[in-house]
């Protein structure tokens, strides 16, 4: 394993409530959509992915991520990093 974030093992770290200690948070499981037989990992990632595919196409639903949560994304990376370089917290 090397540093790629798709692959990875990776946590969802966050503060909760009136706190400011990071914490790793967990995922809802409503947010998994493969069985637990799938290994973690890239082949996790690959069936969830598949998965939301499968199911835009027959629902007749937008399949997501698509260009405009593309757009989305990088600004919000965006604001991180000016955040990070400035250290002021950032609007979106």
């Amino acid at each position: 394993m090397g540093n790629h974030l798709q692959r990875d093992p990776r946590g969802f770290f966050g503060a909760r409530g009136g706190t400011s200690e990071i914490e790793e948070l967990e995922i809802a499981d409503r947010y998994t959509r493969v069985p637990d037989t799938v290994p973690s990992g890239a082949p996790f990632n690959i069936a969830q992915l598949w998965n939301r595919f499968a199911t835009g196409i027959k629902e007749t639903e937008d399949v997501e991520p698509n260009f405009e949560t593309a757009v989305k994304r990088h600004t919000l990376l965006e604001a991180i990093q000016t955040s990070s370089d400035t250290g002021r917290a950032q609007k979106l």
